[in-house]
């Protein structure tokens, strides 16, 4: 029984120097540390606010102002709101995790959004030097969705976003992703700058690789700057590495420089002639077409000479040469046929100009015989041979 008293002395004399040491505790963080009805305020070292929760729960932080979102970060210098450094050696888990749950940052107006509204911002800076591209890359954001179990996931996504109207209200434009410019704020020299960058999506063990891929059969597309294909600096509206391109005025330009042919050689007339006898011009509308008539040829009864591997697909430009030399070479009879035929009129108009002569000298004849008297036969006479 004595032990059992002294345990329970024992236990009261240190909950009253345990008791002691909080309040000295207390007693010192009274100037960080206050507390009010509606709201828990933690000051720096100069009596300013760096740590602020309402009563309604809402959180700020390095502010002076009550929070107006559930988190508040104010940057009042030069730094970050939320400053989270990666230490060096640590596990690349992520600064914040969600496990089975979600984000939500919400705003809800009280004015008219002037400017720019962001919900959720990242920034990621550094001092140093970046150099490599893809290992060394410098990312405000990198979201992964992995499939680590041994079964088959239909659909993995990195990323999906999504613009939605929940209210009666309205929405003049929906934008699920925005690239904005990029903002260039030191004196250095941005070399490329990329709204999108997308690496390489067919690599080993990947079937279909898509770059970009739309799934909308009636959705538009609209691209206001030149498209390259395989160009990184096109100067037309659209623009292949192999030449071909469509001209600012609508016109579809095929590539025909020498710099992007082989095997070049001249197309003999027999061949040309075999081709174009082979033509079978036709008229029809396409399928997938709005009924409208068009005429042509097809590809899979074309010659040869101007066929496709796959037979699907036909190259105006085969058919155009076939043409040209088809009329080349009747160019070249026609002008062998004029020479001839500008040979036999000269000879048929020499041949007149005899005629005529002939039946001139036959004319005093015919007179003589005429006239009634000599003299007058003469004077008709002398007249004809002055004309020679």
């Amino acid at each position: 029984m004595k032990r059992k008293s002294s345990t329970r002395l024992f236990t009261f004399v240190e909950m009253f120097i345990s008791g002691s040491l909080l309040a000295v505790i207390l007693a010192v963080l009274v100037p960080v540390l206050g507390y009010s009805a509606d709201r828990l305020v933690v000051q720096d070292n100069g009596g300013g606010t760096a740590f602020v929760v309402t009563e309604e729960g809402r959180v700020g932080i390095s502010s002076n102002v009550t929070p107006y979102a559930d988190i508040l970060g104010l940057n009042q210098v030069a730094g970050a709101a939320f400053d989270i450094e990666t230490v060096a050696g640590a596990p690349p888990s992520g600064a914040i995790q969600a496990i089975n749950g979600q984000f939500l940052i919400k705003y809800t107006p009280g004015v008219p959004i002037v400017n720019n509204f962001n919900t959720f911002r990242m920034i990621a800076r550094t001092d140093g030097t970046v150099t490599d591209p893809l290992n060394g890359h410098l990312a405000a954001g990198n979201f992964l969705a992995q499939h680590n179990g041994g079964g088959t996931a239909g659909t993995v996504v990195g990323v999906i976003t999504n613009a939605q109207l929940l209210g009666t209200g309205d929405i003049t434009n929906a934008i699920a992703v925005r690239a904005a410019s990029p903002s260039r704020k030191g004196t250095g020299v941005m070399s490329n700058a990329y709204g999108v960058n997308i690496l390489p999506q067919r690599i080993t063990g990947v079937t279909n690789g898509y770059g970009v891929y739309q799934e909308g059969t009636s959705d538009l597309n609209y691209f206001a700057g030149n498209i390259g294909v395989g160009k990184t600096n096109p100067s037309n509206p659209i623009e292949a590495a192999n030449g071909a391109y469509l001209s600012a005025g609508g016109q579809w330009i095929d590539g025909s420089s020498r710099q992007y042919k082989d095997n070049i050689r001249d197309l003999t007339k027999e061949e040309a002639l075999s081709a174009f006898q082979g033509l079978n011009p036709v008229a029809f509308t396409y399928k997938a077409g709005a009924g409208e008539q068009h005429i042509g040829f097809i590809a899979e009864d074309v010659p040869e000479l101007v066929a496709m591997k796959d037979r699907k697909g036909l190259s105006p430009m085969d058919i155009v040469a076939v043409l040209t030399k088809v009329v080349q070479e009747q160019n070249k009879t026609v002008d062998k046929q004029q020479a001839v035929i500008n040979t036999l009129t000269e000879k048929l108009a020499q041949l007149e100009a005899k005629m005529e002569g002939l039946q001139t000298r036959e004319a005093p004849l015919s007179i003589l015989s005429q006239k009634e008297s000599f003299t007058e036969a003469w004077v008709t006479i002398s007249y004809h041979l002055c004309l020679y």
